[in-house]
């Protein structure tokens, strides 16, 4: 079972701009309201990394406008993490700051750093760029038993 909760920014593709949401997605759909209470505060930048992966953008992680989907930011972040860094965890919590877009074509690198011992377990910081270094999102997972 999950409980999420999100801010959504609706992009004019044309103009390359923000819309206001409720000029695009009827008002139904359209809550005041979230599924849990979080101040979506800025997650901290990833000042310095013990493992990175590169890899390709590839055509399966495409959206229908050509952009990569917002779970794969998710699934690259992950593919940084060591297996022996999570032996016998579980992900409990990720948490994305989506910065900038990836497409067809590009390189990314997706780094960590080597995680912070909490209560619940350990948290990591994770940066996703691409190959010429521009951050195009942010991450932090909280993994435990």
């Amino acid at each position: 079972m999950a409980v999420a909760t999100n801010s959504w920014v609706v992009i004019d593709l044309k103009q390359k701009k923000a819309v206001p949401v409720r000029e695009v997605v009827p008002e139904e759909f359209v809550l005041d309201r979230r599924a849990f209470t979080d101040v979506f505060g800025a997650l901290p930048k990833l000042e310095v990394s013990v493992g990175e992966v590169a890899l390709p953008v590839m055509r399966r992680d495409l959206d229908l406008n050509g952009h990569v989907g917002h779970t794969v930011y998710v699934e690259w972040a992950l593919e940084a993490v060591s297996s022996e860094a999570v032996k016998g965890a579980r992900l409990l919590a990720v948490e994305v700051s989506y910065r900038a877009e990836a497409t067809l074509g590009d390189r990314i690198v997706s780094a960590v750093d080597a995680g912070e011992p909490t209560e619940a377990g350990r948290v990591f910081r994770h940066r996703i760029a691409n190959d010429s270094g521009a951050e195009l999102a942010r991450a932090r997972t909280t993994w435990g038993r």
